[in-house]
């Protein structure tokens, strides 16, 4: 939980009193937080990050950065999660996620939706949209 929005959630459950497990590819930069432990976690089907799972029952994936092999990674770690005994996962999505999208992220984050679906298990999908900083560096882009 590294990045804004992990650390964002992070820091909201343990206000709430929440007992939880951060999963960090580099836990070293993660803050520790109140009633948390810290788990070395990639998205792979390692048995590190199966053990790093074990125990969770909501996971809040959030999706990894855009890449070549990230749906790739993205099927590994939810395989991960179904053997370790998740049974629900929070991903974060993209707006109007379908394999029909004609924009290329919404085509993109419908696969993981649909094999988080096909593994049995119970989800909750954040579709958000572009965060207000993505447009402020693209107009900085067109300004230089």
């Amino acid at each position: 939980m590294t990045g804004h929005l992990g650390q964002a959630v992070a820091q909201a459950l343990a206000k709430e009193g929440v007992s939880f497990r951060q999963l960090a590819r580099r836990p070293h930069k993660v803050a520790p937080l109140p009633n948390t432990t810290i788990h070395q976690a990639n998205y792979d089907r390692s048995l590190e990050t199966q053990k790093a799972l074990r125990g969770v029952d909501v996971l809040v994936m959030v999706s990894a950065h855009e890449s070549l092999n990230r749906l790739e990674e993205h099927k590994a770690f939810i395989g991960a999660a179904k053997m370790s005994g998740v049974r629900h996962i929070i991903y974060t999505s993209f707006y109007q996620a379908s394999p029909n999208s004609t924009f290329t992220l919404a085509r993109e984050h419908a696969q993981p939706e649909a094999y988080i679906k096909e593994n049995g298990l119970t989800y909750t999908f954040l579709r958000d949209n572009f965060y207000l900083d993505f447009w402020g560096d693209l107009g900085l882009k067109m300004v230089n």
